[in-house]
């Protein structure tokens, strides 16, 4: 249990997208070439022989070695079947070609069952047995020796197996002498609980010692001497599957179903090989022969292509494109549209990869909302049982009780770590540490280290002191006559239950509710649904003393507005108009998203947008005593900017996937826009974004050469500058009408934003953006690089700006509104003394109008 973690791992996780057992790497082989040349094929006797980027091998499965190629070598060439082989590929023939393909391909199933809930991952299958265990096994498992199988019930064992990992080494993975544990004995494993200790930097600047980073980048041993033993990442079984559901598998490489037919006689025409290439000059040659429009996924029609042939051979076209497709593991997809002549794209499957990835993203949505039911009633087990009690913490490197006390305290007061000097660590101790800080603190003098804390650049190291903390839990696995195993992310899940159910139990006192700041401006949006509600806002709006009230509308009929503007000269109050602007009109043709669904929003370059809304938007900005017309949803998502926006996942709320729009970012750019998945590599579909997220600097300072356009990028701009003519068309209309109308915009933020404003639309292209952006390329003048404070990027694109938000609040949330509204204008500042803000405005659109106004009252605005 001596284990010290001396690394983070910060992000990694966010930008997994495909369970890591059935993910496949590419490695480049430039040495196979030499011996494919040496290959025995004669195409005079046996036709021409084919072979798709031979200089790449996918390894399906981690730890896979690079095959001796020179064991194949003997006089006379080498045997075809004995290359494929020690390259994983099988000799496959058409009627006039043959090629060698992968042996196997990697699927993506989108066809997922109900949860299995009784097929618990290894995280939770810990929290399930924690919290079965009685107060005997609670002991057993934080003690010295361990719980074992044998200490638990008939009911309990299966938790315990499927906690277990499933192959373990003596010594590091990837290291010649490494030796595998054997699963009998792995069966007899016995599973240890504690708290780890972890040592970190201290800086000489005490503002920096408070926060995250600075973890030790070497190993620091303890008086555990057990043998380590690793994880044998080649045990990962073939499928990966969640809760009994197969979201991939690894199978024999078979032709997958194809929206071309390949039999066709349409595809008789015999095609010319000498002398090509790459994939898309084989393409290009069927594309003229047959006369339709053949094109490969970019990453697809790059590749490289090796061919034994005479000058004169040539293959059917509907062979070599049946080929192609095996060779790559994939399928040719038909995109069509009206108007437009359809193409056929060469791709990993006939559904598109992002498509196949939202699915599974949307199931594991639904999959974790079951079991955060189950995961309750764990919690509500271990506010009854209380078993933290039983856990200690790792004292194997003989840090004097009070350092461990303290540093307990430090943590249960809410902070993370204590500075501790090096003298008051024991000399074994802190000598490892001593020679470690010395290294970094060279390191950094000599340019070599870049870490950076809290926006500091190399901030300076204290010699005399590290920081210590205590990690959450550390799960070890004993296996006797072997070593131990510390897998500390089993256990990370159990940790967070055990806080939870702490924290559930904590009373704390309610925090007082904070001074509003001033404010000038004060408007509500309402939605009545009739004349009369609309009478009701506005009385309570007078009541109120507002600035002003914003009916919103729905792209109907106007009697409910026009009966605000009566009412308004009533009582006094100034009456505006709010539109949602990308859900109209609702006769235009409907949007699509990933999934092919059809959603709320209108395609905005569709000619029967701007046909029907732009009349309706003169109409409304004409009524006689509006006040101002304010446009929200403005962009739909997807629409929102040119910056790449997606994080680690593919998207069911993102629009704009149309068969026209895809087509014609086919055409343009090489990809259909359902394969820009997220991060992580399918078949030969691998991740054009890998290296391209941002341009590092050599220690010089001198810029390493821009990266290649970014498709995800590319395929925001698209959509965007769609959005964008249209806003240009509206914003003409709407000031041809009324040239001294006030008009805003509500910021157009991301989904996760909490951050909203209202600026006045003072240009057509001045469009409010708020997005958590990671580009390629700079910024465009939309763009704010901030993505914490969103007051720079308002006051750049607005000359009045108006905070707002909705008084929708999450469920379960009993602070009352008047509170919650007053920390809401507290969290407006932005570590400002006053309200940065011209105004606010409290959108109570979502309550039907009774709680509206009592909503109001009770916020008192």
């Amino acid at each position: 249990m001596s284990r010290f973690v001396v690394s983070a791992v910060v992000a990694a996780s966010l930008f997994l997208a495909c369970p890591a057992q059935a993910q496949q790497s590419v490695v480049r082989r430039s040495f196979v070439t030499p011996y494919l040349e040496r290959v025995i094929w004669t195409p005079q006797e046996r036709g021409p022989l084919l072979v798709v980027s031979p200089d790449t091998m996918i390894r399906v499965l981690n730890g896979a070695h690079s095959p001796d190629m020179s064991k194949l070598s003997r006089e006379g060439g080498i045997n075809v079947l004995d290359f494929a082989a020690a390259m994983e590929r099988k000799l496959a023939r058409t009627g006039t070609l043959s090629a060698l393909v992968m042996e196997k391909m990697l699927v993506l199933n989108s066809k997922l069952r109900k949860p299995d809930l009784s097929q618990l991952s290894s995280h939770d299958a810990l929290v399930a047995l924690a919290a079965s265990l009685d107060e005997r096994q609670w002991q057993l498992l934080c003690g010295t020796n361990g719980l074992g199988l044998h200490d638990l019930s008939a009911q309990q064992q299966p938790l315990f197996s499927r906690i277990l990992p499933q192959g373990l080494l003596v010594g590091n993975f990837g290291a010649p002498n490494a030796m595998p544990v054997p699963p009998s004995a792995i069966a007899q494993s016995r599973l240890q609980i504690s708290r780890a200790l972890q040592f970190w930097f201290a800086y000489q600047d005490e503002k920096l010692n408070g926060g995250f980073g600075g973890s030790f980048s070497g190993s620091v041993q303890g008086n555990d001497t057990r043998p380590k033993l690793s994880k044998d990442f080649r045990a990962r079984g073939q499928s990966s599957a969640n809760y009994g559901v197969t979201l991939s598998e690894v199978l024999p490489n078979r032709l997958k179903p194809s929206q071309l037919d390949y039999k066709s006689t349409s595809f008789d025409k015999r095609i010319a090989l000498e002398g090509a290439k790459t994939i898309e000059e084989l393409l290009g040659r069927v594309t003229q022969a047959t006369g339709f429009e053949i094109r490969g996924d970019k990453r697809i029609a790059e590749l490289s292509l090796w061919l034994r042939n005479t000058p004169d051979q040539s293959a059917r076209a509907g062979d070599l494109l049946e080929l192609l497709a095996l060779s790559v593991t994939g399928a040719f997809r038909k995109l069509e549209a009206p108007g437009q002549r359809p193409l056929w794209l060469l791709t990993d499957d006939i559904e598109g990869l992002a498509t196949r990835q939202a699915r599974q993203e949307r199931w594991r949505v639904e999959a974790e909302k079951l079991v955060s039911e189950v995961r309750h009633g764990y919690r509500e087990r271990f506010k009854a049982t209380k078993p933290e009690h039983f856990i200690s913490t790792d004292n194997s490197y003989g840090l004097s009780p009070e350092l461990i006390k303290s540093v307990q305290g430090v943590q249960a007061g809410g902070q993370m770590k204590t500075a501790v000097p090096l003298n008051a660590l024991p000399k074994s101790i802190s000598d490892q540490l001593e020679t470690i800080l010395k290294q970094q603190i060279k390191s950094q003098e000599e340019g070599h280290s870049q870490s950076s804390i809290n926006g500091v650049l190399n901030p300076p190291l204290d010699p005399s002191r590290i920081r210590l903390s205590q990690n959450q839990l550390d799960l070890s696995v004993i296996v006797p006559g072997y070593g131990v195993y510390q897998d500390q992310s089993t256990a990370s899940s159990l940790g967070n239950e055990l806080q939870n159910a702490s924290q559930d139990q904590t009373t704390r006192p309610p925090a007082p509710e904070p001074v509003r700041p001033e404010i000038r401006t004060r408007i509500a949006i309402f939605a009545p649904k009739t004349p009369a509600e609309a009478q009701q806002a506005l009385t309570a709006a007078a009541t109120a003393r507002l600035s002003a009230v914003w009916i919103a509308t729905d792209g109907g009929k106007l009697e409910t507005l026009k009966a605000a503007l009566e009412e308004g000269k009533k009582v006094g109050i100034p009456v505006g108009a709010t539109v949602a602007l990308a859900r109209l009109p609702e006769n235009a043709p409907a949007d699509l998203n990933l999934l092919g669904e059809t959603g709320p929003y209108r395609i905005p370059d569709a000619p029967e947008t701007a046909a029907a809304l732009l009349p309706y938007l003169r109409t409304l900005a004409a009524l006689p005593g509006l006040a101002g017309l304010a446009l929200t949803e403005t962009a739909a998502p997807g629409y929102l900017s040119g910056a790449l926006s997606r994080f680690g996942r593919s998207n069911t709320s993102e629009y704009g996937y149309t068969p026209a729009r895809r087509l014609s970012f086919v055409r343009t750019e090489g990809y259909d826009p359902i394969d820009l998945g997220t991060f992580s590599d399918v078949g030969f579909l691998t991740n054009p974004m890998r290296n391209n997220r941002m341009v590092f600097r050599s220690p010089d300072g001198t810029p390493q050469p821009t990266p290649p356009p970014n498709p995800m990028e590319r395929w925001n701009r698209v959509r965007f500058e769609a959005n964008k003519a249209l806003m240009s068309q509206v914003y003409s209309a709407l000031k041809e009408v009324t040239p001294a109308l006030p008009f805003w915009l509500k910021s157009r933020a991301q989904e996760f934003s909490q951050s909203d404003w209202f600026g006045s639309w003072d240009k057509a292209d001045a469009l409010p953006t708020f997005v958590l952006a990671f580009p390629t390329t700079p910024l465009v003048e939309e763009e704010r690089p901030d993505p914490y404070n969103p007051l720079p990027q308002a006051r750049r694109t607005s000359r009045q700006i108006l905070f707002t938000r909705a008084a929708v609040r999450f469920e379960g949330d009993k602070t009352p509104l008047a509170n919650w509204w007053s920390w809401t204008l507290t969290s407006g500042l932005y570590n400002q003394k006053t309200f940065p803000w011209d105004g606010v405005v409290l959108d109570l659109s979502a309550l039907p109008i009774e709680k509206a106004i009592a909503a109001l009252q009770e916020i008192k605005l």
